[in-house]
């Protein structure tokens, strides 16, 4: 049952998606290709993230986990590292870019758009510049 609020604010609205979409995907999830494509995708995130970790534990970094990131804690000055970072073309996130008032310098590492095959150079490139002096 939909809610008056929502019926009024899409009632009139039209998604459109063409029936060639729609047949597609109809006969991919049928097929079960969707479902071997999620399952590659697991199994390859699952792997980068076992390389990182292993990354972490060999230079004793101390690490969170999230579904889909690495959150580092960085005992120096962040501007410093932002500033190796970026001379290095490589764009990262703090934990304190996303606060107003809040200097958390915990480092956050996304590795969803890292290939399997250079995550290890790009991870241990990234740890070396954030740490060095």
């Amino acid at each position: 049952m939909y809610t008056p609020r929502y019926k009024e604010k899409y009632q009139n609205s039209s998604i459109r998606i063409s029936s060639l979409d729609q047949t597609l995907l109809t006969h991919l999830i049928k097929d079960g290709y969707y479902y071997r494509h999620i399952t590659s995708l697991k199994k390859a995130m699952s792997k980068k993230k076992e390389i990182i970790k292993e990354i972490f534990i060999s230079r004793n970094i101390k690490y969170q986990e999230t579904e889909l990131s690495f959150i580092i804690d960085i005992d120096k000055d962040i501007e410093i590292i932002k500033k190796h970072l970026d001379d290095a073309f490589i764009n990262v996130k703090f934990v304190s870019d996303y606060y107003i008032d809040n200097k958390d310098d915990r480092l956050i590492i996304s590795y969803n758009s890292i290939p399997l095959s250079k995550i290890k150079d790009a991870i241990s490139k990234l740890l070396d510049l954030a740490f060095s002096n």
